[in-house]
């Protein structure tokens, strides 16, 4: 289930997302594992100066297998940065009513330790970001504070899933998501028997 072309004003689909249902098998595979609930999303509109953190997989930083029974060798990023506050002329299809910008100038970043971040490939060779960040499209983008809040307070109010990632302008040094209001679209127009467990959430 994805968004038609131009039904939001744009000449392809705005989402850049599809919800897919999974086949029985699949689900019955899936047991009795904990995902994320309803609980864990924030549909609404968020502060300008709110603070976000990504998780993902990068395929810069997974080492391809050769054989049916190798196990893939990945390594997790965890990248947090606050809204994209310059001009967005420049980003095509971008619409703020679907799009949740992240500012990904890493030079204004630093590394767990305190240092300068950097972005290099496994190898260590430097590699450009956000343009080499393929492989995370999908990703969760949580709201976990605000830069008008202490830092110390931000436990008050709990992090929450507000968008998915769908990708990023190098040149503009930004990182796009689609908002969770948009993935509640696609969700609600193709999947009737979820409507009646999704209006609390889409009405609060």
């Amino acid at each position: 289930m994805c968004s038609s072309e131009g039904q939001y004003g744009s000449p392809g689909d705005p989402f850049d997302v599809a919800v897919h249902k999974l086949p029985k098998d699949a689900i019955d595979k899936i047991g009795s594992k904990t995902y994320l609930t309803f609980d864990d999303i924030e549909f609404q509109a968020q502060s300008a100066t709110a603070v976000y953190t990504l998780f993902g997989f990068p395929g810069i930083w997974a080492d391809s297998t050769k054989t049916d029974t190798d196990r893939l060798q990945v390594k997790p990023l965890q990248f947090t940065a606050h809204a994209y506050d310059r001009d967005t002329d420049a980003f095509k299809d971008y619409q703020e009513r679907f799009h949740l910008l992240l500012d990904a100038q890493l030079a204004q970043s630093i590394a767990d330790d305190g240092s300068p971040a950097k972005f290099t490939d496994l190898k260590g060779s430097d590699a450009p970001f956000p343009d080499a960040l393929g492989g995370i499209s999908g990703c969760s983008v949580w709201r976990i504070g605000d830069l008008h809040v202490p830092i110390d307070k931000w436990f008050q109010d709990p992090s929450r899933v507000v968008a998915v990632l769908t990708g990023g302008y190098d040149a503009e040094a930004a990182i796009i998501a689609t908002k969770w209001v948009a993935v509640s679209t696609l969700l609600y127009g193709g999947f009737p028997e979820v409507r009646k467990a999704m209006q609390p959430w889409l009405t609060k």
